[in-house]
């Protein structure tokens, strides 16, 4: 039995790992979203080294922080970036649903006594949601692949039994918002589920409520021109669809809120350009359509 058990657990670890080998994709968007955030906490260190010794008191006080001797001035300004570390003070103090804030408050006194922080705060929201998304996707990938390949296998069940104390029905009703997402674009979109999550991971709205997830379509283009009626999101990033070299981003896409996209299929090597042709479909995530004479279809 203990012997299944390990092999159940092999088993496990070799699917995961299976999953994880193809996240390319959602491997590097992570990296770069941690990479963010671990800069701005940096620029949250330099600042509360370089406040002053009455500040530090002050502030230290009015968060109730432990007591340091004056004599360890670098020990009261760690006690205050471990308070104030946007991991610690808005996910603690505001909550997870931060997770899906487009903006942040701060308390009066603290903004007083640390004018940038608000600053900090706003900034940190972004890069931390694209890696709690683009973590969570992972994670639930696996979960997902494990749960369902491995539901019926014997030396898992006995992993489950034996290490976990747990079975397979109290292991698969577990909530896992990753995997639960995962669920939900699996219902819609069947065996191209991974690909869609790894080219397109989610953000942390629809992993709240994967309901949501819009189903996917195309814009077929009937007339050339219309190319510049249509914005298309491709691998994270707005792209225009290349009309002519250097033109502008279309002003309804602009209008609409879509963020102006930092690259073009001109400048980014790693990215194919939206192709224009009559008659063809361009797929898009979450296509705008401004051009009533081009038509939207199910992919």
């Amino acid at each position: 039995m203990i012997k299944s058990g390990y092999v159940g657990a092999l088993k496990m670890t070799i699917l995961e790992e299976l999953v994880h080998s193809i996240q390319n994709n959602l491997y590097e968007e992570n990296k770069k979203a941690v990479i963010e955030v671990n800069r701005i906490n940096e620029d949250l260190a330099k600042i509360i080294l370089a406040l002053d010794d009455t500040t530090v008191t002050r502030l230290s006080d009015y968060l109730q922080l432990p007591a340091v001797p004056d004599e360890f001035p670098i020990a009261k300004r760690a006690n205050l970036f471990f308070m104030l570390n946007p991991d610690n003070f808005i996910v603690n103090v505001l909550g997870p649903d931060v997770m899906t804030f487009t903006k942040v408050e701060i308390d009066p006194t603290i903004q007083q006594m640390v004018p940038q922080i608000l600053e900090i705060y706003q900034r940190w929201l972004l890069p931390i949601q694209r890696h709690h998304a683009a973590f969570s996707t992972m994670e639930g990938m696996a979960e997902f692949s494990v749960q369902n390949i491995l539901k019926d296998d014997e030396d898992f069940h006995q992993y489950l039994m034996t290490f976990m104390g747990t079975d397979i029905s109290s292991y698969q009703v577990r909530k896992n918002m990753g995997k639960d997402f995962t669920e939900a674009v699996f219902a819609k979109h069947g065996k191209e589920t991974f690909q869609i999550l790894i080219r397109n991971p989610p953000t942390t709205r629809e992993l709240k409520d994967p309901q949501a997830v819009p189903e996917k379509s195309a814009i077929v283009i009937s007339d050339e021109r219309q190319v510049r009626s249509v914005c298309c999101r491709v691998d994270f990033v707005f792209l225009r669809p290349k009309v002519q070299p250097g033109g502008k981003m279309p002003q309804a896409c602009a209008d609409t809120g879509i963020p102006k996209p930092e690259h073009t299929g001109a400048d980014r090597k790693d990215q194919p350009d939206c192709k224009v042709a009559k008659g063809f479909a361009i797929r898009c995530e979450e296509p705008h359509v401004f051009d009533i004479n081009a038509k939207r279809v199910p992919l």
